[in-house]
């Protein structure tokens, strides 16, 4: 089944070439699909910008003989079932596929300069396409099949999810494999076909057994379904993050696989007899830790809850700079923080680094309270005392002069 994001949709694809399309939000009568017969559909990429509750859009097909094809359904009947790619070298289904549009480029882009990244994933392979405008234009560019990744495996199906964050462009992807969870991030710039946009690539292995039967992504973490059980693995830290054991099969019958709603990020699985919700609530709870703990710093301020949290990076990153001896981004740092100032203060004495001690006083005076009126006089006096020496330094060089 592939159900278009606005779930107006639905695509049944059947085993022996026989595929139907429901209009759902007009009828629940299945058509048969005649223009897409002997094809078996794999999968469905939809269109997010041109669908509407009677047209699909402009929409690409993967299928079981590694073919991706352009389809168009309007008011339930078929318009369009063009084929724009074949696997020649390898026949493979084309079991996940998915397009983005690249951020558009100058002041006024027009729609020849449109460029279109498509991501196609067999149970072994995963390709990349890019170009434009259209998706015609982007295939014609692939007489021959593009430079791919190979990871052998197993298992004859996988999956293939782009993360969006609010619905905004993808920023993400996982892969269903043989060995493992293989993710990546994308950046789109001035890639051109035969380029990559996928960089931060990795490989987790399962933390079961058997292999899973679906997966899903969302900001922080992967769900993975398995047959007897469902994991949350953290993405950050590749650690086992939450699981919940299947117990009641004689009731539920078998897992089926796993779905998530693109436009909530609502996640549900299914059994033969059973659809359950996942409920995620607080998945970036700990995330300010993690990336603590990964010293990346700028990261975990972002992903603070509270001022204890941001007071800890904030410590954390001050000593970081400190003992790397950047002392003068120290200081900077340390200002921001609530540490002692006689001992900041006492660090720098300590190495004689008077050019970081003075950047610290500077900072901190800006982040004093007026009612700190003490620690005011203090570091007034203390700079006060630091340029009076500075200059006194210079005029005894002779270089009196140049400071009038």
């Amino acid at each position: 089944l592939h159900v278009g994001p606005s779930g107006y949709h639905l695509i049944i694809g059947g085993n022996q070439g026989d595929n139907w399309y429901l209009p759902v939000a007009r009828s629940l009568k299945p058509k048969l699909m005649t223009l897409a017969k002997g094809a078996r559909i794999e999968s469905v990429c939809w269109d997010k910008e041109g669908s509407d509750d009677t047209s699909t859009g402009n929409i690409l097909v993967g299928t079981s003989r590694g073919g991706i094809f352009k389809a168009c359904i309007i008011d339930s009947k078929e318009r369009l079932w063009r084929q724009l790619f074949e696997l020649k070298d390898s026949v493979q289904p084309f079991c996940g596929l998915q397009c983005e549009h690249f951020p558009p480029t100058g002041k006024n882009p027009s729609e020849s300069s449109r460029r279109i990244f498509v991501m196609a994933a067999t149970p072994f392979r995963y390709y990349e396409f890019i170009g434009g405008p259209t998706h015609d234009a982007l295939f014609q560019q692939y007489t021959t099949a593009p430079a791919f990744i190979e990871l052998p495996g197993d298992l004859d199906y996988s999956e293939l999810h782009f993360f969006r964050k609010g619905g905004g462009r993808a920023s993400s992807f996982c892969w269903l494999t043989g060995p493992g969870i293989y993710s990546g991030s994308f950046s789109f710039g001035s890639q051109n076909a035969g380029d990559s946009i996928i960089f931060d690539y990795k490989l987790v292995p399962y933390l079961a057994p058997s292999a899973p039967l679906g997966i899903l992504a969302t900001e922080f973490h992967w769900f993975v379904l398995f047959f007897d059980r469902l994991q949350v693995i953290s993405q950050l830290t590749e650690a086992l993050a939450w699981e919940y054991v299947f117990q009641s099969r004689h009731i539920y019958g078998d897992m089926r696989g796993m779905v998530s709603d693109p436009a909530t990020g609502r996640v549900w699985v299914y059994a033969d007899y059973m659809v359950n919700e996942v409920i995620v609530t607080g998945e970036d709870h700990d995330v300010w830790r993690c990336y603590l703990e990964r010293g990346q710093f700028d990261a975990a301020l972002q992903h603070c809850r509270d001022l204890t949290q941001r007071e800890k990076v904030l410590c954390a990153q001050a000593d970081h700079y400190f003992s790397e001896r950047q002392s003068e981004l120290a200081a900077s740092v340390y200002a921001k923080t609530k540490r002692s100032f006689e001992e900041v203060a006492l660090k720098f004495i300590t190495l004689g680094e008077k050019d970081a001690l003075k950047r610290y006083l500077s900072d901190k005076l800006d982040n004093m309270r007026s009612s700190d009126r003490a620690q005011l006089t203090m570091a007034c006096a203390w700079l006060c005392e630091m340029y009076l020496d500075k200059l006194n330094a210079v005029k005894d060089t002779g270089g009196g002069d140049e400071y009038g």
